[in-house]
């Protein structure tokens, strides 16, 4: 067993021995109304008919062993992240068995997808303090969520503080960290900073990182809520093998600046509004020569794309008619790029910015839009949403449409049925990336979908037994079940017109096609037990899928491998009065392989082979004041050392420990 594991294990005994352990009672006293039973749905911030699932929420970040949101998302059998190197700096977000391409972004309920590539959708300007939760989101008609969402919610950990995070670890590891927020009368106002950087695992995977974020929300009874967001990021990496694992030198810069204004409203008792500006513009350098060194000759220097994102979106809803709740939509989006690889010429080259001698000789732009119908059906413990969506787009118009039913077995479980039609465009690296290993292709159609899913769940923690009696407070019927929540999930989609860069075997040139129909299964199971005696939460998780595609002779390397089964566990405990402790742990097992780097003339082909990663983190609460909480903590990632793989040919970090500080001011 790895030298790392012992340390790891001798600095938590250390921690553990230096307090005295602190039983946990065995009854909870609640305030209550007489037998009243209160539970919420999470709100879908899109057009779609089915309401989010969650998969992440915040507790004490300090005692996680997720240090990024990148590994958040790794912690849902939905989601299979593909990173490349370390610290979430390059990776692939795929939701039920799609690709990074077909899977949509989105902060606070705005869509932030990167146009050009879905390598890019997962770089936005936020940490993981700074996140409330993390929903996925199925069943979107319409462009851009081919298999589904991801939505990243950002809220202040509390309405007045400041808080300083600071940790240091292995290769150079360094990670600073400030955030806080100001709450008056209806304002609110959160900002959040950060800088991370290492000297790499391995040559040439050394990153810098900083982010910048903020968030004002204004809420007044007479002109409703403004919601305002912005945010930059700047990001440099070493790419050791992350896009061939020929070239060991590659490297890649990106900038990134987004923003977004919402305002919501009600008028009147039936009436809602809602209307939405948002903007992402991203950079990015990429050198398959980093600083140009050992360059060959026919190299001719970084290629350089500049991406501008557009969006604009209006509701108007009304509840009451036809037994429900009817809303009207119109979406619109603008996308633009500059380049000097991808898009058609130019009439005239545009000078890059501090870029002495660089010019962009190629762009592209299109315009989308959406105008769509929702209504949502109520009756009972039965609902059943409909959406019709006419897509429009230099592909021409399509009419994509979602429905389902709803049944609500008031509070403990819920059964839903849905249909949902959806596609997604060409990204511009998709028709335009054209170079000495790659072949674009300009005459790509865009990707359509049917998708069916059958959805049942178990919500324990909605049960309350009350006593009779007082109706002021007293002790509640605490069993099993009130700590228990389940899932299960089967979804079957049909996919046509799948875009995938693909090569033929003995073949080196990667192509863009169009590789006909690809037909995912994915089955889900889920568990959960949370709040008893010294057990905050204990989660277990399970996804299958399986594909059948037309496309036999090609090696992909997106759609035609995937993650076949996933088992993700994880536990957060309070050890003792101070101490907390979470462990997380994923077992993988991929369909498919890849080829390896050029040996001679041959590229050998590698299958994927399957790995359990375990992470842990341990904290211990210095102070806890009712002006400040300190914490001090132990983080290890791939606490057993084990090789594994997610993209191609490209080796992830083995143990990596960190140990860090966190001092909250109110």
């Amino acid at each position: 067993m790895h030298l790392k594991f012992f340390y790891f294990l001798f600095f938590a005994e250390a921690v553990l021995c230096s307090v005295s352990f602190v039983q946990a009672q065995d009854t909870v006293k609640v305030y209550r109304l007489k037998d009243v039973v209160i539970t919420t749905e999470r709100s879908n911030p899109t057009k779609g008919t089915i309401s989010p699932i969650a998969v992440f929420n915040r507790g004490k970040i300090e005692s996680s062993p997720l240090q990024t949101i990148e590994g958040a998302l790794k912690s849902s059998p939905s989601i299979d992240l593909r990173e490349r190197g370390s610290m979430g700096m390059q990776a692939d977000i795929s939701v039920y068995g799609g690709t990074s391409d077909q899977s949509m972004v989105m902060l606070n309920g705005v869509n932030f997808t990167d146009v050009r590539t879905g390598h890019q959708s997962h770089s936005l300007p936020v940490d993981i303090e700074g996140v409330s939760g993390i929903d996925i989101i199925s069943g979107i008609p319409g462009p851009g969520a081919f298999s589904g969402a991801v939505n990243i919610m950002t809220v202040p950990e509390y309405n007045n503080y400041v808080k300083a995070n600071f940790s240091a670890g292995e290769h150079g590891y360094l990670y600073g960290n400030l955030s806080g927020a100001i709450t008056k009368s209806n304002a609110n106002l959160m900002i959040i900073g950060s800088l991370r950087h290492s000297d790499g695992y391995t040559s040439n995977t050394d990153f810098d990182n900083q982010n910048l974020y903020a968030r004002m929300m204004f809420r007044s009874v007479k002109g409703g809520v403004l919601d305002i967001q912005a945010g930059a990021q700047n990001r440099f990496f070493g790419a050791n093998d992350f896009y061939s694992l020929d070239y060991p030198d590659q490297a890649e810069r990106t900038r990134t600046y987004l923003g977004s204004v919402k305002w919501d409203d009600n008028f009147g008792n039936n009436w809602s509004a809602k209307v939405i500006f948002s903007y992402r513009k991203n950079y990015d350098k990429f050198e398959l020569f980093r600083d140009g060194k050992n360059a060959t000759s026919w190299y001719q220097g970084p290629n350089y794309h500049d991406t501008d994102n557009f969006g604009f979106s209006a509701v108007a809803e009304h509840k009451g008619w036809l037994g429900g709740t009817t809303g009207v939509g119109f979406d619109y989006n603008y996308n633009h790029i500059y380049s000097n690889v991808l898009g058609e010429n130019l009439t005239s080259s545009k000078k890059i910015a501090g870029v002495p001698g660089g010019y962009y000789t190629k762009g592209a732009d299109r315009n989308v839009t959406n105008e769509w119908l929702r209504h949502v059906y109520g009756h009972g413990l039965i609902s059943i949403p409909l959406s019709l969506n006419l897509v429009q787009s230099s592909y021409g118009g399509d009419f994509m449409w979602s429905g389902g039913v709803n049944v609500n077995f008031y509070p403990l479980i819920t059964v839903s049925f849905s249909v949902t039609r959806s596609m997604r465009l060409p990204t511009y690296t998709d028709l335009y990336y054209t170079t000495a290993t790659h072949e674009a292709n300009a005459d790509l159609n865009p990707e359509k979908a049917t998708t069916y899913r059958i959805a049942m769940d178990f919500t324990g923690t909605n049960l309350r037994f009350a006593e009779t009696g007082s109706a002021t407070g007293g002790n509640y019927y605490d069993n099993f079940w009130n700590h228990f929540n389940a899932g299960y999930l089967f979804y079957y989609r049909d996919g046509s017109n799948i875009i995938d860069w693909v090569r033929a075997e003995n073949e080196t040139l990667w192509k863009s096609l169009q590789i006909g129909k690809v037909k995912a299964r994915g089955t889900e199971l889920s568990a959960e037990f949370v709040s008893w005696k010294f057990i905050k939460s204990v989660k277990a998780g399970y996804a299958h899928i399986h594909m059948n595609k037309k496309a036999e002779g090609y090696v992909s390397k997106t759609a035609l491998d995937y993650l076949r089964d996933k088992v993700s566990l994880s536990g957060q405990f309070t050890l003792c009065k101070r101490i907390e402790a979470d462990i997380f742990a994923t077992w993988c097992d991929r369909v498919g392989g890849y080829y390896g780097a050029a040996v001679t003339k041959t590229y050998p082909y590698i299958d994927y082979k399957l790995f359990w990663k375990v992470d842990a983190a341990i904290s211990f609460e210095l102070v806890k004041k009712a002006d400040m909480l300190a914490n001090i903590y132990l983080k290890a990632s791939n606490l057993f050392n084990e090789r594994y793989y997610d993209c191609g040919g490209i080796r992830m970090p083995g143990t990596w420990i960190s140990a860090g500080i966190s001092i909250t001011l109110f």
